[in-house]
């Protein structure tokens, strides 16, 4: 009898030890899976972190060393030896003005605008930062000795504005209205679309 017991005893004491295994077993592998999933999100969020420090050092350090100068206002002298640059368009600019400043022939303007994909005579916004690509210097074409450029107005157009546009001097739109007193009735009133002659 008393042998009977203690083989209970030890039998229990068995499946007690196999339970308490089998539940180590799952914990364990609770714990594993936990401990995994921690890890994995400080990783992720380490990489993450890592990542944008890295594309803002890159972006703040090494990417500034190969973006061109900025100028804020027109170079006195030529400076093709700078090119390229980036040039932050001022009140009364033109491609043709910039052009000229930069390399010295306002032909250059077609270089300018091809670079920043603008159309032909497009106003220029002030403030807009303009790329002023490396390019050969484009002399006066042949029999253009006097020929005048065209401009088609726009709604915002004045006689004032296109003579500041054109020659930098907003009293030169003498100049304009009397080269094209045949489409402009009223020196005061420009009809939008009219398309003018800007004479050299």
């Amino acid at each position: 009898m008393k042998k009977k017991k203690i083989e209970e005893q030890e039998h229990s004491i068995r499946r007690m030890l196999v339970r308490i295994r089998s539940n180590e077993t799952l914990m364990s592998a609770i714990f594993g899976s936990l401990f995994f999933i921690v890890l994995a999100l400080v990783l992720s969020g380490l990489s993450r972190n890592i990542g944008a420090q890295l594309h803002d050092f890159y972006s703040n350090t090494i990417l500034e060393k190969f973006q061109p100068e900025v100028l804020k206002s027109l170079p006195t002298t030529v400076r093709l030896h700078a090119l390229p640059l980036r040039y932050i368009v001022q009140k009364g600019d033109s491609t043709w003005k910039i052009a000229e400043a930069f390399y010295g022939s306002p032909y250059n303007y077609i270089d300018v605008e091809k670079e920043n994909n603008l159309v032909p005579d497009q106003q220029l916004i002030e403030g807009t930062i303009l790329m002023i690509p490396k390019a050969a210097v484009r002399p006066q074409p042949v029999g253009d000795k006097n020929q005048p450029k065209t401009y088609r107005t726009t709604a915002s157009d004045t006689l004032w504005k296109l003579a500041q546009r054109f020659y930098t001097n907003g009293y030169a739109w003498t100049k304009i209205y009397e080269a094209n007193k045949k489409v402009i009735k009223n020196p005061n009133v420009l009809k939008t679309g009219t398309l003018l002659v800007i004479p050299q």
